[in-house]
């Protein structure tokens, strides 16, 4: 009782005021529900970041689907860090030692780990790589471009997206050394590919941004289709639009945990 009682105050004091509530105008620091983010000058340019972060709206979505769910016990594996915001909220209720977060755009990792360090969180175990969904996938292919949240490593719909290279990371080899017990993905498309990859029963939730503009709905029903195969079910708690979040079916109850 004790525990469940710490978990509700963790996920109260992490949600935050809501708003973004202070900006550096030169450095482009931001305050947003308790946590840190600073993004350097290159990134000033990006208006729609900018205003996300200056409203308090940034990933605000899966920040709050995150902290509804997440408890003292989990360990959780994030892919697809961006600048580090999910990390660093995530670290407000869980020890940085739990957390494994993932990036594949090189740009971006000096950002992540300045962020952490603002938010007290520099021992999150931050990986480099593209994700896949076995050896057999395509060799370290990522596309960047002019929008880095759009980064993928599918080809689809960025023609004026660069192609680089970078290490990858067996998503099987990853959830064996991570032992996570949520998984969070905004992998921009490449959520269909890792939906292949049986997840291991400790793994009891996965939240992802589902991207329908790369996916279609075709895609859609085949991801919903493949996490309902491995004993998943969409739960509508916390899930909001594009955020979705499946709930691991207990087999002894026939209700998700």
């Amino acid at each position: 009782m004790l525990r469940a009682f710490a978990n509700r105050i963790l996920r109260r004091l992490a949600k935050g005021t809501g708003g973004a509530d202070r900006l550096h105008a030169t450095k482009g620091r931001f305050r947003i529900s308790g946590v840190t983010i600073e993004v350097p000058p290159e990134l000033h340019r990006k208006t729609r970041l900018m205003n996300d972060l200056a409203r308090g709206t940034y990933e605000r979505e899966e920040a709050t689907t995150m902290t509804r769910h997440l408890v003292l016990e989990d360990r959780l594996l994030e892919l697809g860090a961006g600048i580090g915001f999910m990390t660093c909220k995530a670290a407000q209720i869980l020890p940085a030692e739990q957390i494994t977060a993932v990036e594949a755009n090189p740009a971006l990792l000096p950002i992540i780990r300045n962020n952490f360090a603002l938010n007290g969180c520099a021992d999150v175990a931050l990986l480099h790589g593209a994700v896949t969904s076995g050896p057999d996938a395509p060799d370290g292919v990522f596309y960047v471009g002019p929008n880095f949240t759009a980064a993928s490593t599918s080809k689809v719909g960025r023609g004026n997206f660069r192609e680089i290279s970078v290490p990858v990371l067996d998503f099987a080899v990853l959830l064996e050394r991570a032992a996570p017990t949520v998984v969070v993905m905004d992998v921009e498309g490449g959520e269909l590919e890792l939906a292949e990859v049986a997840l291991p029963e400790s793994v009891r939730l996965v939240i992802m941004e589902v991207h329908r503009d790369w996916l279609g709905d075709t895609g859609i029903r085949v991801l919903f289709d493949r996490m309902h195969a491995q004993g998943f079910v969409y739960t509508p708690e916390g899930s909001n639009g594009a955020v979705v979040c499946f709930a691991r079916i207990d087999a002894t109850t026939g209700r998700a945990g």
